[in-house]
């Protein structure tokens, strides 16, 4: 008797037990963010990404291993993620460092990356915000 309450008590506690991952968070994973503009944390001014540029700024969140992978103009890399409510933290973030024209807009990309305060997913739009210089701000 005894033995079965206690395996009851700890069924209900598991069916119990808040899902990990919210739909705000599975929203992110598995597609290909296209980097569209950034926000200025300062003065909230938008910048469009180029359009006469033609590889785009991208990243995607692969949830198989927590990895995240990014390229854009000339360079790519890739790194670790974890996702705690609507934060977003990146560890062991790596990259390739050849300088090309537009090469800014990957200095956005992957500065901003590393100081992720939170992000938002609303229709087919990622916002990161960041402690940083600017939000990002993807479309897919």
């Amino acid at each position: 008797m005894k033995y079965y309450l206690i395996v009851t008590i700890i069924i209900f506690l598991c069916s119990c037990r808040k899902s990990d991952i919210t739909t705000n968070q599975t929203a992110i994973l598995n597609h290909t963010w296209i980097l569209s503009s950034i926000q200025n944390t300062r003065t909230n001014e938008t910048i469009k990404y180029p359009d006469n540029i033609l590889h785009k700024e991208s990243i995607t969140f692969a949830d198989n291993l927590s990895t995240l992978s990014f390229g854009g103009v000339c360079n790519g890399g890739q790194g670790n993620f974890m996702l705690y409510n609507d934060k977003i933290v990146i560890t062991d973030l790596i990259t390739t460092q050849i300088y090309c024209q537009y090469y800014e807009w990957e200095k956005y990309l992957i500065n901003n990356l590393d100081s992720i305060s939170k992000f938002t997913v609303s229709n087919n739009q990622l916002t990161i915000y960041s402690k940083g210089s600017f939000n990002l701000i993807f479309y897919y």
